[in-house]
């Protein structure tokens, strides 16, 4: 679960980085 959160988090991230 920890796992997928990270994921999200990092995601969202670097959404954001590319944006």
């Amino acid at each position: 679960m920890r796992f997928h959160l990270a994921r999200v988090v990092l995601t969202e991230w670097t959404s954001t980085l590319v944006e």
